[in-house]
C-alpha cells in the first residue's frame, strides 16, 4: 500500500507561514497597492470570497480584454504577490531548526521521520517551507518536486 499526505493550507503556520487573512494585510499594506485605488478595491471586494487568488483570477481574466489598465494592474499586483512570497520564504531559509519538537528531540518523532513514511507529499501551500526543510535536506534522485 502507498501512503500519501496531503498538507493543507496553513502547515507552515507552524513555522510562521502567513494565513490567508495575513496575506491579505500584507498586500493592503504594499506600497504599489496603496498607491492604486483600482487594486485596493478589488482586493477588498474578494477579501471574504477567494482572497488575493480570486482577485488575481479576476485581473487575469480582464487582462485578456486587452486593456492596458488591466494588464498593468495585474503586472503590479503579480509583483506584490510574489514580493510577500519572498519575503516568507527569505524567513523560512533563516530557520534554524524546524521541526517542532524544538532541540529535546525524540528517537522517531521529528518532521524528518514523520514525512519519510509517505511515499507522496502534496502540499496546497505556496510557500517553500517544505522544499528549503524536507526536500532539499534529502538526496535522493527519485524524489522529484514542482515548484
Amino acid at each position: 500500500m502507498k501512503y500519501i499526505l496531503l498538507i493543507g493550507a496553513g502547515f507552515s503556520r507552524n513555522w510562521g507561514g502567513w494565513l490567508a487573512s495575513e496575506a491579505f494585510e500584507y498586500l493592503l499594506g504594499h506600497s504599489d497597492i496603496i498607491a492604486n485605488n483600482d487594486l485596493n478595491e478589488l482586493l477588498w471586494k474578494h477579501q471574504l470570497r477567494g482572497g488575493f487568488e480570486e482577485a488575481l483570477a479576476e485581473l487575469q481574466g480582464n487582462a485578456n480584454t486587452n486593456l492596458d489598465t488591466h494588464k498593468k494592474n495585474l503586472g503590479v499586483l503579480e509583483s506584490a504577490i510574489l514580493d510577500m512570497f519572498n519575503e516568507m520564504n527569505e524567513a523560512f531559509k533563516k530557520i534554524p531548526d524546524w521541526d517542532l519538537q524544538g532541540t529535546t528531540k525524540m528517537v522517531g518523532k521529528s518532521n524528518f521521520d514523520f514525512l519519510g513514511k509517505f511515499d507522496a507529499i502534496y502540499t496546497l501551500n505556496q510557500d517553500l517551507l517544505l522544499e528549503y526543510h524536507y526536500i532539499g535536506s534529502i538526496v535522493d534522485p527519485e524524489i522529484r518536486t514542482i515548484v
